[in-house]
């Protein structure tokens, strides 16, 4: 410190003696040392200005994201459900919950939930168990339900479960709302269940855009042959992405996007 200060001062007499051109040649060199204040001010507003696009696509990506990824877990459900069957030797089946009746009221609570059962025979079950199967009779259940609402174990802000067309289970049983898979990993619901294309439907709503006029809706389609398969094709955000490039690619969220087939 002492040795700096001393050779500022002896700087200064120096510049004292060889005349003002070297004076001249400091302050132009102090000068580029620094930042003015308006290159500040534009620096700052320029850092302002990007955070405030990129939060606002932010902002609109991560609920879409959020559907998405609902609708995928939904489809690994469905894909484990039937493996396990098939495994198992026993009938599974996703009992549909709780579905959200306001859609387009983004003020209000988020709602979906569906639970993972084993039965208890090949056919014609008449007592399921949540997963994981409750070996010991304790009444303990966990990993089989999943409760997306808000509030729930597995909330997911944002994401709501569209109320589903009528579900009425296979005729050998009393499964309503339920999608229930035979050993041999065929869904054997009644052909009432299952649309003109072949499907049961089950829809994963971004509710945010949804309440805003805007359709991003994932839907998960199980045929059959007990395959499921996530499909976005008919949604705002699938267009935006077609026509003009916008937001996320989802050409990969049709029938390439698949559980099991």
């Amino acid at each position: 410190m002492w040795v700096e200060l001393w050779y500022s001062v002896r700087r200064y007499f120096d510049l004292e003696r060889t005349g003002n051109k070297d004076k001249e040649m400091l302050k132009r060199s102090g000068a580029r040392a620094g930042f003015t204040l308006i290159e500040l001010l534009i620096t700052v507003s320029i850092i302002g200005v990007i955070t405030a696009v990129g939060w606002g696509l932010v902002d609109d990506l991560l609920p879409r994201y959020r559907a998405r990824q609902a609708a995928l877990d939904f489809a690994a459900a469905v894909d484990m459900a039937r493996t396990k069957a098939i495994f198992d030797g026993v009938e599974y089946r996703i009992w549909m919950v709780d579905f959200d009746n306001a859609l387009g009221n983004a003020d209000m609570a988020n709602y979906g939930e569906y639970w993972i059962q084993a039965g208890n025979s090949s056919a014609g079950s008449s007592a399921w168990d949540t997963l994981p199967v409750d070996g010991n009779g304790d009444g303990f259940q966990s990993e089989g339900s999943v409760v997306i609402s808000q509030g729930g174990e597995d909330a997911i802000p944002g994401v709501s479960i569209a109320q589903w067309d009528t579900i009425s289970g296979p005729s050998s049983s009393s499964s309503t709302d339920c999608i229930v898979f035979s050993p041999r990993g065929w869904v054997t619901n009644q052909n009432s269940d299952f649309s003109d294309n072949g499907y049961i439907t089950i829809e994963f709503v971004n509710k945010e855009a949804y309440a805003k006029g805007l359709t991003e809706i994932y839907y998960v389609r199980i045929a059959r042959g007990g395959f499921a398969r996530v499909d976005f094709s008919n949604s705002d955000a699938y267009s935006d992405v077609e026509e003009n490039g916008l937001g996320l690619d989802y050409s990969s969220s049709t029938a390439n996007e698949s559980s099991g087939g």
